[in-house]
């Protein structure tokens, strides 16, 4: 079956530039079809195809190798000043496979906006103000951690602490009894006495922020949960940083917006509803506080990404709105929901499945993970219980191959094989996954490439028409590609070794 592939890369792959001659224009696609053909739009906009020359795409790629290959792609964006926010998990819970997305998502857009040239800087908001943090303060005063067992991570006793106290508020009494089933060590660790329910509602009620030292720990733990999946953090900015109060910010939003107060809140009336931006006695909620923090950002930042669900998408259109009217282009990067067997994750039911939990598991199971939410459109939900594992296996089998030599042909002959003419076509188009891939916001098109690309080469070996020069192009591109998609296991390429504040 003949199969067709889009490539937008025309001005940025030497490659499509030697088969094209100069005959296509750069600016529409190009298709590559497995049968040996290129169909593109001729310099008159005329639909046209061309045999692809296998001698010239071949010499092309022995004389020039991977480097040459990707010259272009690494100036593609060069001058251009990006920030990239992702994950920004409240730090009440441990990193859990729901949060997992946006890291896997941001991370893989810093790493492609690095790999063209930009200036990127990767951003972590740390919520240390809000009323969870409260909550999370609170229980934490009141429990006996000595006699939590030790070998619980900090994170992963918090955040049960944390569906125990909001239970406790909630007045919930079948939960605490099931959560205390599950973790046996609730009830000496927390007895009844001090689970004063009207002592935590005038702790609430209390203008007083928190000042709880277990952020930073709760933070770095985040940290160090992403670099499994090659994500690092540059900067932290935290809440308390921000000027106290934001009065004189929401009076100009109140005077220059459509607001409304409703029950003592005022909002913003926005298309798809309304967005709660601080209470009548000026204390700020958090999207002014959002907002605030990237006003100070470097003035010399382009673009701004934020990485963040699609159920934030009224605040986060909001947050573009008036960033645009300062001046400052935001764009929101967005996903869908991340479900276990039907059910969302809940830090307050503390129905979690934890990246500790799985990197505990024998084998490759994070990255089995990792590569095939990597696979899925980011508008799509994704139930984790349904991921089977056997993409990402598919793709290291392929690698072990190569890594092996096995099936490599020391003769021009083998070009003339169509398993070997399809592994040449595959290795050619990656500049067009990588371009595609920028251009959406997505590691779904380098996912797609890598499996596609090593189902060629295991085809090609199984037949034993690698060609030297496709086995040496296909190692560089599995882990150029896996690096992006943050699949290689080799950790982070940029993260604070310890969480520190915003300069």
């Amino acid at each position: 079956m003949v199969r067709r592939y889009r490539d937008l890369s025309a001005s940025l792959n030497p490659i499509l530039q030697v088969l094209l001659d100069g005959r296509a224009s750069i600016s529409e696609p190009v298709w590559w079809e497995t049968d040996g053909w290129l169909s593109y739009r001729d310099l008159r906009g005329r639909r046209t195809r061309t045999r692809i020359q296998w001698s010239a795409l071949a010499g092309h790629s022995v004389r020039h190798g991977p480097r040459g290959y990707w010259a272009d792609w690494a100036a593609h964006r060069s001058g251009q000043r990006a920030l990239v926010e992702h994950t920004s998990i409240n730090p009440v819970h441990p990193m859990h496979l729901g949060a997992l997305r946006s890291t896997l998502i941001g991370g893989t857009l810093a790493r492609l906006l690095r790999s063209s040239g930009a200036d990127v800087t990767v951003h972590y908001f740390v919520n240390d103000l809000g009323r969870q943090v409260v909550l999370l303060d609170w229980i934490l005063a009141r429990t006996n951690l000595s006699v939590v067992p030790s070998h619980l991570r900090f994170d992963v006793v918090a955040g049960v602490l944390y569906s125990l106290v909001n239970m406790i508020l909630g007045e919930r009494g079948k939960d605490i009894d099931r959560l205390t089933e599950a973790h046996s060590w609730i009830a000496s660790a927390v007895p009844q006495q001090v689970r004063d329910r009207s002592d935590l509602q005038r702790r609430l009620s209390m203008a007083k922020g928190p000042s709880a030292g277990f952020v930073s720990d709760m933070v770095q733990l985040v940290v160090d949960d992403m670099a499994a999946v090659g994500a690092g953090v540059d900067v932290f900015e935290r809440e308390s940083d921000l000027p106290d109060p934001l009065d004189t910010l929401l009076f100009e939003i109140l005077a220059a917006e459509d607001a409304v107060s409703v029950n003592g809140t005022w909002c913003l009336r926005r298309d798809g509803g309304l967005v709660p931006v601080g209470r009548s006695n000026g204390s700020s909620l958090y999207f002014l506080r959002d907002l605030a923090n990237c006003q100070r950002r470097d003035a010399r930042i382009t673009h701004m990404y934020h990485v963040i669900g699609d159920d934030q998408a009224l605040l986060q259109r909001t947050l573009r709105d008036l960033l645009a009217r300062r001046g400052v282009v935001s764009e929101h990067v967005s996903f869908g929901a991340i479900t276990s067997a039907g059910k969302r994750f809940s830090s307050r039911q503390n129905r979690l499945i934890t990246v500790a939990e799985i990197l505990g598991e024998e084998g490759d199971r994070l990255q089995e993970i990792s590569f095939e939410m990597a696979l899925r459109r980011p508008d799509r939900a994704i139930d984790v219980a349904k991921l089977a594992g056997w993409p990402y296996q598919r793709v290291r089998r392929a690698h072990q191959v190569a890594r092996d030599g096995v099936g490599v042909r020391r003769t021009a002959a083998a070009m003339s094989d169509p398993r070997a003419r399809v592994l040449a076509i595959s290795l050619a188009r990656g500049i067009g996954a990588t371009h595609t891939a920028l251009h959406k916001r997505s590691p779904h098109p380098l996912a797609r490439y890598l499996l596609e690309l090593s189902e060629a080469y295991s085809r090609a070996a199984a037949a034993d028409v690698v060609m030297p020069w496709a086995r040496d192009w296909y190692l560089d591109t599995y882990d150029r590609f896996s690096v992006l998609i943050g699949i290689s296991g080799n950790g982070s390429e940029s993260s604070a070794s310890r969480i520190t504040r915003a300069a």
